[in-house]
């Protein structure tokens, strides 16, 4: 899962870089081909194919549609923003989706986890610091990503879970693709370079090289030991943030950081423990 994280900051970086010359569909675009045509043959040799019937479910095009949403705003904030800084923000998406879960399904949630959401979110005010010399109203745009992780994480859990997770990347790799296609009429398209093609193509490998190593430890590994190593992917981004952009978060977002990591690191094993204690009831 370290090493997953590890290659998503790495996707993440080099599609920074580019954006520094091609706008957010252009890259979405490419980025999106490269990994599906990366996809392909593996989903072919490994039969991970289903029915195309299955893309009009509501509740399939509901997960794509968060994803989207997820990604179109996590961009936007990425361009604009240190690297740190959105990859700690965006870690308050597993406590969104615990209250939107609350809110919208009736899901029990103890006041622990809601204290935690709270906490969370003073974190998300420390990090952006509303009115503050370094706030920038792009980090606005992370929220958006949040609720489109939230949306994407609810509908995945009402998903048939036969339905091979491969598959569902694959389909979600060709949507983000499409959805790079459509913000072309508003953008002004270049032929890119070949440092910013082979970015791109290093970054489709990173992204898929990381999709298949957290299904790989997901899998093989015990959730509650390996999910918590999604966090570190923050640390990643500080360091890497600060070789390339030379970027330092200030004391008040590194507490915003803590506060963050720390109550979606609670919540997470606070999830983990209830649903011990329903399983060993039934």
């Amino acid at each position: 899962m370290m090493v997953a994280m590890i290659c998503l900051i790495g996707s993440d970086s080099l599609v920074k870089l580019v954006s520094e010359r091609l706008p957010l569909g252009e890259i979405l675009a490419i980025r999106g081909a490269i990994m599906v045509a990366l996809m392909l043959p593996v989903a072919w040799k490994l039969g991970y194919f289903r029915p195309l019937g299955l893309l009009t479910e509501k509740i399939f095009t509901i997960r794509i549609i968060g994803e989207l949403i997820a990604v179109f705003f996590y961009f936007l904030a990425l361009f604009r923003m240190p690297l740190a800084d959105v990859n700690a923000l965006i870690q308050f998406a597993p406590l969104a989706t615990i209250m939107a879960a609350a809110t919208l399904f009736g899901d029990p949630v103890g006041w622990r986890r809601w204290f935690a959401a709270v906490v969370g979110l003073v974190g998300v005010m420390l990090i952006i610091q509303p009115g503050g010399d370094g706030f920038t109203p792009y980090a606005f745009f992370v929220f958006g990503a949040v609720v489109g992780v939230a949306m994407r994480d609810i509908a995945t859990r009402e998903m048939d879970r036969s339905i091979p997770s491969f598959f569902i990347a694959l389909v979600t790799g060709a949507a983000v693709a499409i959805l790079g296609l459509a913000l072309a009429p508003f953008e002004t398209w270049s032929v890119p370079s070949g440092v910013d093609m082979l970015r791109l193509s290093i970054a489709g490998v990173f992204l898929l090289g990381a999709y298949l190593l957290m299904i790989m430890s997901v899998r093989m590994g015990e959730l509650s030991v390996v999910a918590p190593f999604r966090f570190t992917k923050v640390i990643w981004a500080i360091i890497v943030g600060y070789m390339i952009w030379g970027h330092i978060p200030n004391p008040l977002a590194a507490v915003g950081f803590a506060l963050v990591l720390g109550a979606g690191l609670y919540a997470f094993f606070r999830e983990r423990k209830l649903e011990r204690e329903k399983a060993s009831i039934a």
